[in-house]
């Protein structure tokens, strides 16, 4: 941990006024030559000082670099939130919105897929700079769990797709219904049956649940830790929702 700039101050004062002391001591009660202690002191004093003022520059350097690395982690943070709304907004409108006031949404919403692994992961580490505020600290938890949530709702998806796949649509041919447009609920019931067709309601409820809440609750998270960084490091340029939206 590095010290304050304060504390350097304090330091350098003590370390000036033992090299007085130590000049009086020596003056007075060893019969130096005031004149050679006083070179002696000088010298020693110039090196401490110039050793002093070598590590103050290196701290304050390296405070720089740490500020502006966390500036970047921050905005990296702000990407990958961003970059996780788009994927659910994008769903939301091509997959769940077209067949949200659907009957039969459990077999009409298409079993396409959220490609996960284009999205970058978060650096929950690299963000310890939010844990200087106590109003910060929940903002850690809450990207957490916004990301397992994103991952969760990808693999809910993939797995109602497989489902959609390998157990809906045979089921549906063999009955004879994909040609029927659309077909009554009494009918795809006895075609998948009721166990099929009460998993496939359910992933399909809990999928556009999750999708509305994750959205919401990402825009509002992007929103708050925007402000956190801009309290943080005041002037400098934090992602905003509306730099995706423009």
């Amino acid at each position: 941990m590095f010290y304050s700039s304060k504390l350097h101050n304090q330091r350098l004062l003590l370390v000036t006024l033992v090299f007085l002391l130590v000049l009086i001591l020596f003056h007075n009660f060893f019969g130096f030559e005031l004149k050679l202690i006083l070179e002696t002191l000088i010298t020693l004093f110039a090196v401490y000082l110039g050793a002093f003022l070598a590590y103050t520059f290196n701290i304050e350097r390296q405070k720089k670099v740490d500020k502006q690395k966390d500036i970047q982690n921050a905005n990296l943070s702000l990407f990958s939130l961003l970059q996780f709304l788009n994927s659910l907004e994008n769903y939301q409108k091509q997959i769940i919105d077209p067949e949200r006031e659907s009957a039969l949404r459990l077999i009409s919403i298409k079993p396409e897929l959220i490609y996960e692994d284009l999205v970058p992961k978060l650096q929950i580490e690299s963000l310890s700079f939010l844990l200087s505020g106590t109003e910060n600290v929940n903002l850690l938890g809450r990207l957490v769990t916004e990301e397992r949530r994103f991952h969760g709702i990808a693999f809910n998806i993939r797995k109602r797709a497989q489902l959609h796949t390998e157990q809906v649509q045979p089921a549906m041919e063999a009955a004879e219904l994909v040609e029927i447009s659309p077909p009554s609920v009494d009918q795809v019931r006895n075609a998948l049956g009721d166990r099929i067709y009460t998993i496939m309601e359910r992933a399909t409820e809990d999928i556009i649940l999750a999708v509305d809440q994750s959205i919401a609750d990402i825009i509002e998270l992007i929103s708050d830790l925007n402000r956190a960084c801009s309290r943080l490091f005041p002037g400098q340029e934090f992602i905003r929702l509306r730099d995706a939206e423009g």
